[in-house]
């Protein structure tokens, strides 16, 4: 503040001095003087915003920086109907799990049209179906899942596999094997396969086909890699190749329901 105000008293007082030589004198002399007047109101001038320029620098704090919250994706589950696909006519309870909308482990599950692959009691199936999807940014692909004819004499084979569809034009598969991440879906005959080794498969629902055999089935995890969570998910296909490892149309993969989490 000093030397602020000692600017503000040194460029008036110059200035009122040389304003007044200018009246006394004359003639050139006063151009003279006229001048020297201009350069010193222009040298106060200076002074007096160098000063305003210290005073504000000093003592006026710098404007607080406003920064926004990014908003963060949300996760959120997307229901793949099975419909189009399945060998049914009308929605099924599937060992006592009613057609809807079912949370299995905290996962939604959209069930009633379970779409199986070729066995040798549907024979009319086909060995391959697709089903077209259009979800952005996928991190984890659940399908609610069982075998048919899933025989101990078949135990170990890979049955199938599950292939992704990315909008890059790339794939991935994920093997099905029984025994592994697949079994039957009667789970206590001692005919069939009746356990997995894989923690990508847990058991997720247990009940009683009409017959009264007990039986389960399974949600198999699929994650999706880090490098194509940023693509979209453009198609599931789900391929029996029980024929060439096993030599027969058994075992075949019933998917009961499917279920994608992507960021939204």
């Amino acid at each position: 503040m000093p030397e602020f105000g000692r600017s503000i008293f040194w460029s008036l007082l110059a200035e009122i001095f040389f304003v007044g030589l200018a009246f006394v004198l004359k003639d050139d002399k006063r151009k003279v003087v006229a001048v020297l007047a201009v350069g010193t109101l222009f040298a106060g001038v200076i002074g007096f915003g160098q000063s305003i320029y210290e005073f504000l620098t000093e003592n006026v704090p710098p404007l607080p920086i406003i920064s926004f919250p990014t908003q963060q994706p949300t996760p959120e589950y997307i229901n793949v109907s099975l419909k189009a696909y399945s060998e049914l006519t009308e929605a099924e309870t599937n060992l006592g799990l009613a057609p809807g909308l079912n949370y299995l482990l905290d996962i939604p599950f959209e069930t009633g049209w379970k779409a199986s692959t070729q066995c040798s009691h549907l024979q009319n199936q086909p060995e391959t179906f697709e089903l077209p999807t259009n979800i952005n940014s996928p991190t984890e692909v659940y399908l609610l899942i069982q075998a048919g004819w899933g025989l101990v004499q078949y135990n170990g084979l890979q049955i199938g596999f599950v292939r992704l569809g990315f909008s890059d034009g790339s794939t991935t598969d994920t093997p099905l094997t029984l025994g592994e991440n697949i079994r039957d879906w009667a789970w206590e005959s001692s005919a069939a396969v009746r356990t997995v080794s894989s923690s990508s498969s847990r058991p997720a629902w247990t009940g009683y086909a009409p017959d009264g055999t007990p039986g389960g089935m399974d949600i198999l995890t699929i994650d999706i890699p880090s490098n194509k969570q940023n693509l979209d998910l453009t198609s599931i296909l789900i391929s029996d190749i029980s024929q060439v490892t096993a030599g027969n149309v058994n075992p075949c993969i019933h998917v009961v329901a499917l279920t994608v989490l992507h960021l939204r």
